[in-house]
């Protein structure tokens, strides 16, 4: 009880200090303070001082807490984002798998294709060579037709048992046979080299009608790739010093910083198309069966509903 009295006496006392120090203010007409109130003021000082130093302790925890909230809102975030590039990664990756899958049934029969994934590039030159996951143990051998969903890539060298080498079209070091589309023109296609990304149509005849974004496939001549795969556009036609040849720049469809998975495309060897002409004699022979017990079963159906 003492203790309790106690208390209130110093609770008391400090509510007094507080109505002096404002009673003195509120009388007070002159910029010098009064005796009363200078005793006021040094009687509040100390509490004053307590009351802001914690008010200062409760500044800095709000802060700490408003921080450590703010960093963990940052995390969050950082994660949600790092979840939205891995999804959106797989999509692509699946999109480009079945555009592979179209572009696998659009090859005839002639030609067989593996599926291969990329697994490194060329560390001192990005643009012109690439590694794949697909060896001699899959059946690749050196020099088959590389290509993605949106035309031709390279094609194969340096083959192990299970990676090969891929030499791309933009590679000053190969060459292959091109023709216009528009006017079936041939000529002779060769990568310019150098990391610029285009690749040199010559042989062209001095009076060939070439037009800026001509189309330019293949033209299978030589047997290596096949005929009609996409290879890119004109983006720019020159003369030769003679004035007998022309020259066209062509601008590959494939963008060489974004390939994931190819097709390694090859003709079938004599095994191959004896193996395949097997397979699919065996399909119609199965086909042929099924449809004949087909027929049996509708015929006694047919026969069980005349008996009743």
């Amino acid at each position: 009880m003492i203790s309790l009295i106690k208390k209130w006496k110093y609770l008391g006392l400090i509510l007094i200090l507080i109505l002096l120090l404002l009673l003195a203010r509120g009388c007070g007409n002159s910029d010098t303070a009064s005796p009363f109130e200078g005793f006021a003021k040094e009687a509040w000082s100390p509490i004053a001082a307590v009351g802001g130093f914690f008010g200062n302790i409760f500044d800095f925890s709000t802060k700490k807490g408003l921080q450590e909230d703010l960093d963990a809102a940052n995390k969050e975030l950082a994660e949600l984002r790092t979840q939205t590039e891995i999804s959106g990664d797989i999509v692509a990756e699946n999109e480009e798998l079945r555009e592979l899958l179209e572009l696998k049934k659009s090859f005839s029969n002639d030609w067989m294709t593996v599926a291969a994934e990329v697994t490194s590039r060329e560390a001192d030159n990005w643009y012109e060579k690439l590694t794949l996951n697909k060896g001699s143990s899959d059946g690749i051998s050196e020099n088959m037709a590389v290509v993605n969903e949106k035309g031709l890539v390279g094609k194969t060298v340096n083959v192990t048992d299970h990676s090969c080498d891929v030499i791309l079209i933009i590679d000053a070091s190969g060459s292959l046979g091109g023709m216009l589309v528009e006017s079936s023109i041939q000529g002779v296609l060769r990568g310019i080299g150098g990391g610029k990304g285009l690749i040199s149509m010559t042989k062209l005849p001095y009076n060939a009608d070439i037009q800026l974004n001509d189309v330019v496939v293949t033209s299978g001549v030589g047997g290596i790739f096949p005929e009609g795969i996409l290879v890119g556009t004109v983006v720019k036609v020159n003369t030769s010093s003679d004035g007998l040849s022309k020259e066209a720049i062509v601008e590959p469809y494939c963008d060489f910083d974004d390939i994931s998975f190819v097709l390694i495309v090859h003709p079938m060897t004599e095994a191959e198309i004896a193996a395949k002409e097997k397979e699919e004699e065996l399909k119609e022979s199965e086909d042929e069966e099924s449809a004949d017990e087909d027929q049996n079963s509708e015929e006694n159906n047919d026969g069980e509903d005349d008996s009743e």
